[in-house]
């Protein structure tokens, strides 16, 4: 997240915070761009955001999850739709990756608006919003 917009910043504490709130009772975990996940190929990357509800099983990186977060930019939106989402989907137990555009604004609220993109997961049915302005 080198160099990142402040829009980038603002849109991943906003989810972030979100997503405490929804998965700590839980007893999930949320991280941010600073833990690392490995994924089945075993590529490892810096998701923006990831949720995983499993037990920590090595002190450095994490091996699954169930949502991951990436918030878009100009320098990484090619990875981030083909090759991350690829290696998402492959973790066991994968329910959803979000790729959030921090410069796409709602009609409705404060600017700070989102667009996300649904990418199905096998077994997953596809949201009824995908596309959607939110």
């Amino acid at each position: 997240m080198n160099g990142a917009s402040l829009r980038h910043g603002l849109l991943t504490q906003l989810l972030n915070a979100r997503l405490m709130a929804a998965f700590l009772p839980r007893g999930c975990r949320v991280h941010t761009h600073d833990s690392r996940l490995q994924t089945p190929g075993p590529a490892m990357y810096h998701p923006d955001i990831y949720v995983t509800c499993r037990p920590i099983g090595h002190l450095l990186y994490d091996t699954d999850a169930e949502w991951v977060v990436e918030i878009a930019s100009p320098s990484t939106a090619t990875t981030d739709v083909r090759e991350k989402s690829t290696a998402y989907r492959q973790l066991p137990r994968i329910r959803g990756h979000l790729i959030a555009d921090p410069d796409v604004c709602s009609e409705r609220g404060p600017r700070i608006g989102w667009e996300f993109l649904v990418l199905p997961v096998a077994g997953l049915r596809e949201s009824a919003h995908a596309g959607r302005k939110v």
